[in-house]
């Protein structure tokens, strides 16, 4: 990254304030094939087109989302976002499908392992229709 770039970017940051630094969503799509795809991201909008338009993860590029299964929004850090999101992805599907049943338990589950960072669930918000050509 060039010189300029990174001090831009830097001072972007250090303007952002700490609380949108460490704001992070915690996602889970399901996919047409039937199939859920857990993410984390910063930008839940920029996130969901991407998905959409097949620049997202390689199994949606394949199986295109269907629907948001289930979102969490996270204060925490890049780091502890990707526990969470890791930490979904290892359970069983009949894990995830109470998580998207009960989308509260997971700050609960969360505070049994340690976590001491707030999580919310929020309402899903309908799936961005794919670009048109």
């Amino acid at each position: 990254m060039c010189k300029r770039r990174l001090l831009t970017t830097l001072n972007t940051i250090q303007r952002m304030g700490e609380k949108e630094q460490d704001l992070h969503w915690i996602y889970m799509l399901r996919l047409a094939n039937g199939s859920y795809y857990t993410g984390y991201t910063n930008d839940l909008d920029r996130r969901f087109r991407a998905h959409r338009s097949g620049r997202g993860a390689k199994i949606t590029r394949s199986f295109a989302p269907v629907s948001v299964a289930a979102c969490w929004k996270l204060h925490a850090s890049r780091g502890m976002a990707m526990r969470v999101e890791a930490w979904i992805k290892a359970g069983t599907r009949e894990a995830k499908q109470e998580l998207i049943d009960h989308p509260e338990t997971l700050a609960e589950l969360l505070r049994r392992r340690g976590w001491e960072e707030p999580i919310e669930p929020v309402r899903p918000p309908p799936l961005i229709p794919p670009p048109s050509y």
